[in-house]
């Protein structure tokens, strides 16, 4: 019984690692100047909540008007210094590669699953963390042509105590997750 358990146990685990490999080739990918990017929010969590949920627990104490204007500003705003965030730090740290505005055959879409907004609590205070995926389109078709997973991409520990808002936070760890981009594609592509 053991030896079964134990056989079942090695195969979960075995499972669960193939689950956050890559998939699919960067070769295609390789010779290419530049890329577009886009973020793709929808599946996301965050701090374990679905989206809606997340508004309604963030303007649950402000009146209907300052619900609407917090709501917006985290839509378009904080969402858009998140990919700001993540594009200066990638196109700081890669050569090869550039993220840009405007046309380009292939398009890095980064999928996220799990955003934890971290908490301000002075010195014990936590970052963000971002769970998700960089997935690899060719624009004209909408093939995928490889798939990164990347799991708790934090941001700076150190920078979280003076980040009392959680956009901050999430915008210092799209910085991490820029880096990370780099490591994980930007140096393989050479």
């Amino acid at each position: 019984m053991k030896k079964i358990i134990f056989t079942v146990a090695i195969l979960c685990l075995t499972v669960a690692a193939q689950s956050q490999k890559k998939s699919g080739s960067l070769e295609p990918l390789k010779g290419q100047t530049s890329l577009i990017v886009e973020f793709d929010y929808s599946g996301a969590t965050y701090d374990d909540q679905i989206e809606a949920v997340f508004f309604t627990d963030e303007t649950k104490e402000l009146s209907e008007a300052d619900a609407a204007i917090w709501k917006e500003n985290w839509q378009t705003t904080a969402k858009s210094s998140f990919l700001q965030a993540f594009i200066n730090e990638y196109n700081k740290d890669c050569e090869f590669i550039k993220i840009v505005f405007g046309e380009s055959k292939y398009k890095l879409l980064v999928a996220f699953k799990e955003i934890d907004l971290g908490a301000y609590a002075g010195p014990f205070s936590k970052p963000a963390w971002l769970t998700g995926t960089f997935k690899f389109v060719e624009v004209t078709t909408g093939i995928e042509v490889a798939t990164i997973p990347f799991k708790k991409v934090m941001g700076n520990p150190y920078a979280v105590i003076g980040q009392p808002t959680q956009d901050a936070r999430v915008k210092d760890a799209c910085s991490a997750l820029g880096e990370k981009a780099v490591d994980e594609f930007c140096k393989q592509l050479k």
